[in-house]
């Protein structure tokens, strides 16, 4: 899968759960989850569970989601692990 797709895949799934998100103010990947977006722990937990539906991963353990702190890191991570997503990443 690109990049780009999967760009286009976190930055909905983040906009699906972000209040402030809009058309007007589109969420990019620079964008802090906590300083700009306003979303916490939760929040990241709920993008973690849309995102083993979205890209087939098994489970994305705790210690990733306090690593995420744009949605960049989240593009990242699911670039990187894409390829092992049957596996506990």
């Amino acid at each position: 899968m690109k990049r780009t797709e999967i760009e286009e895949k976190v930055i909905n799934i983040v906009g699906e759960i972000c209040i402030f998100s809009s058309p007007d103010d589109p969420i990019t990947e620079k964008d802090n989850l906590q300083k700009n977006l306003g979303l916490d722990f939760i929040d990241r937990t709920e993008i973690a569970g849309k995102l083993k539906e979205v890209f087939a991963f098994r489970n994305i353990l705790a210690y990733v989601l306090d690593s995420w702190e744009t949605v960049g890191d989240i593009i990242n991570y699911v670039e990187a692990h894409i390829e092992t997503r049957g596996e506990t990443i």
